[in-house]
């Protein structure tokens, strides 16, 4: 008895069990007992020797059925493999290289450790389930990074046209930028230090005042009074003068004593030393001391008549005020400690006029090392690393904005000696 299916759904059929059935010995290997159709020129027919069943719609429907299984099954297991085979491939270390991290943050994140940052741990996460690391039913929820403050910074500076303090704040700029902060320079004259003229865009969205160059004290005392957060680059000597702000200065002590001593290990007694505000500002009196540490571990006696730590002039650095000085010594120095560089360059230039020659008539030393940048440098000096030091007021104040009520700081930053010509004698 042949049951006869509408043409559509026997053709479908017929084309999807050709596809996808396995035949053996013209029988299905699904265990359903029903033997294949065979299409002969004429029309559908049973195949086999021994028809044993008629085809209905339920031995079709059968066939569907165990094939969909089949395929389920399939697919699972073909998802298993994979699976494994990313694991054998992604390693902590691997997502450690590529997320830029430590080995063992990633283990940390993985395990859901409270130590690790929660944007930190968000991002190994979502590597590890993209990767197959982590199992697919994994949710991983979306941390957003904190807002980050931003900071608007003063400086303050005066008329100078050195370039040392350009450096110093080309490296406030610079490091300001790598941390949300935006900087302005104000130029404070003459006038308004006298009179307490405060800059003009001093506003309360201001969150720190750097004041490269020292102010009056009452003018910096204003600025603290109306609530200014002071980073200062110097403060004033004196016991009763209590800083108003951290400090970020340059150790001159040390290097001073080691350049004084490099002239008296040239044999060299009478030396003099030259600087202005030595008794003003710590930085210059650092410099004084180290000068008189050296002379006294040596156990040379001072000369008053060269030692000049104090030579205070509104025009000190005029051409015309160093040919005084240099026209003053009854009895030429050996050697000469000038507070900064600019005080040795123009001894140097005094003492030309007058046929002296430096170093084999007068060796001498400066500070700061304005020619480090020169194809010929000639003074030996103190290398002071300008732009670290506009950095590192940045670092003291942002640490500052998370320690608030900590005790005030002073910072020291090291010099580095340069010996050169300006203090080698020529032997013999």
């Amino acid at each position: 008895m042949r049951i006869t299916l509408p043409d559509f759904l026997f053709e479908r059929a017929f084309t999807f069990f050709g596809k996808f059935c396995i035949m053996k010995n013209g029988s299905c290997t699904t265990g359903c007992g029903s033997v294949w159709l065979e299409c002969t020129a004429g029309g559908r027919e049973v195949a086999g020797s021994n028809p044993v069943a008629p085809i209905g719609k339920s031995v079709v429907l059968r066939h569907f059925f165990s094939y969909g299984q089949r395929r389920v099954r399939k697919k699972n297991e073909l998802r298993r493999k994979n699976r494994e085979e990313v694991m054998g491939k992604v390693t902590i270390q691997s997502m450690a290289k590529e997320l830029g991290l430590s080995r063992n943050t990633v283990a940390m994140a993985l395990k859901d450790d409270p130590k690790v940052a929660p944007v930190t741990r968000e991002r190994v996460l979502r590597m590890a389930k993209r990767n197959g690391y982590l199992g697919e039913n994994v949710y991983v929820e979306e941390v957003r990074a904190p807002q980050e403050k931003h900071y608007n910074i003063m400086v303050l500076r005066t008329r100078d046209a050195a370039v040392y303090w350009d450096r110093v704040v080309s490296g406030i700029s610079e490091e300001a930028s790598l941390n949300n902060c935006q900087t302005r320079v104000a130029v404070v004259t003459e006038r308004e230090e006298e009179n307490g003229i405060l800059p003009l865009g001093l506003n309360e969205n201001i969150d720190a005042i750097f004041c490269i160059k020292m102010l009056p004290l009452e003018y910096m005392q204003k600025l603290v009074n109306l609530g200014y957060r002071i980073f200062q680059l110097d403060h004033y000597c004196g016991i009763e003068q209590r800083p108003m702000g951290d400090i970020v200065r340059v150790d001159g002590v040390q290097p001073v004593s080691v350049l004084t001593s490099h002239l008296i290990g040239q044999g060299m007694t009478r030396i003099g030393f030259l600087s202005e505000h030595s008794s003003t500002y710590e930085s210059m009196h650092d410099r004084y001391i180290g000068f008189l540490a050296a002379m006294e571990q040596a156990g040379i006696p001072i000369e008053a008549d060269l030692v000049r730590p104090d030579m205070e002039s509104d025009h000190f650095y005029y051409p015309e005020n160093f040919d005084k000085i240099v026209a003053s010594y009854d009895t030429l120095p050996e050697a000469i400690v000038c507070g900064n560089d600019m005080i040795a360059k123009r001894l140097t230039e005094s003492f030309r006029k007058i046929g002296v020659r430096v170093p084999e008539d007068v060796a001498l030393t400066g500070f700061d090392d304005d020619e480090d940048r020169m194809l010929y440098p000639f003074f030996s000096t103190v290398h002071v690393d300008t732009k670290w030091l506009g950095r590192r007021m940045v670092h003291e104040f942002l640490w500052r904005e998370e320690h608030p009520e900590a005790p005030k700081e002073r910072i020291l930053v090291s010099g580095e000696v340069v010996v050169r010509r300006s203090s080698c004698k020529r032997q013999g």
